[in-house]
């Protein structure tokens, strides 16, 4: 972009995007979008008369049409994973440019060219505005914006590990949150339960499950890993009765085990006793459906 002027001995030019400059006719190289908008030069000639000319510039976006408006949530968490954004095809785009104003933002697998993107906020994402602009090798088409609002999400709760025989269940306590929510993966993955009681499935192995708390806005808080230890005992008694759905191995030592067993097997249940000793008691019942069954070896662990 060129500006001309004439008639004196001193030129004093101002514009758009912060533009200042003292030469006489200034060239812009690589003119934006931004650099549109009027452009005002003050000459003074030998006599120290003062004379002043605006023009007006608008900057051309080399054919690329403004992306449509942002499609996606204008409310996000903290912590909040895989929110899509997209706008529609721009005729003669060869790529896309988003920028976002505010902190914490990623894109997912670090893919930020296209128009549709996946966007990750951390915990500790602040609001800001994403910007959307298309471009060719002639240049880039003017924004597309959308406000986001980041809502905080909440502290995370506190709960303790438990340890239980090999196939039983257990119950873990969790505090601190108005609103619970029990997970069996660190992120992401769908809820298994709500409330501060939770009581396991039957583990013949140690398992981790996950708690965070969720507030008022439904933004969840990181999750806090627990651990429920099944170890190897001499003494296992089995109390717990098994139905459709359940597939275990409950053990006791292979050198000096003893499973007493007291409960029931039934429906579908695939039930198999590893010990070096094992004892059906008084009120232990094995009345497995079709695709059940129930076993009793010597084994066990370590």
């Amino acid at each position: 972009m060129n500006l001309t002027a004439s008639g004196g001995t001193t030129y004093a030019w101002t514009g758009p995007n912060s533009f200042v400059s003292t030469d006489q006719n200034p060239s812009i190289t690589s003119a934006t979008v931004a650099m549109s908008g009027n452009y005002m030069v003050t000459v003074t000639d030998a006599n120290l008369c003062v004379s002043t000319a605006e023009l007006a510039v608008t900057v051309n976006t080399c054919g690329l049409p403004q992306p449509s408006p942002i499609v996606g949530s204008n409310v996000a968490c903290q912590g909040r994973d895989s929110l899509v954004y997209y706008v529609d095809l721009v005729p003669g785009a060869t790529s896309y440019t988003w920028t976002y104003s505010g902190n914490g933002l990623t894109f997912h697998q670090g893919i930020s060219n296209t128009r549709i993107i996946t966007i990750n906020f951390s915990f500790a994402a602040t609001s800001g505005t994403l910007t959307v602009v298309a471009n060719n090798s002639q240049g880039s088409s003017l924004p597309s914006s959308m406000n986001i609002t980041v809502f905080a999400a909440p502290s995370s709760p506190s709960a303790s590990g438990i340890t239980i025989p090999s196939g039983s269940k257990g119950i873990i306590n969790a505090s601190g949150c108005t609103t619970y929510r029990w997970y069996q993966q660190p992120l992401l993955g769908a809820s298994i339960f709500a409330g501060a009681s939770f009581t396991t499935s039957a583990l013949d192995a140690s398992k981790t499950y996950y708690i965070a708390c969720k507030n008022e806005a439904s933004c969840e808080s990181p999750r806090t890993q627990v651990q429920v230890n099944v170890p190897c005992s001499s003494s296992n008694s089995i109390s717990t009765n098994y139905s459709a759905g359940d597939n275990l191995i409950p053990k006791a030592s292979a050198s000096n085990g003893l499973i007493t067993a007291t409960n029931k097997v039934e429906n579908t249940a695939k039930i198999t006793y590893q010990s070096k000793a094992i004892l059906l008691d008084v009120g232990f019942k094995a009345e497995p459906a079709a695709g059940g069954y129930f076993k009793a070896e010597i084994g066990g662990c370590n």
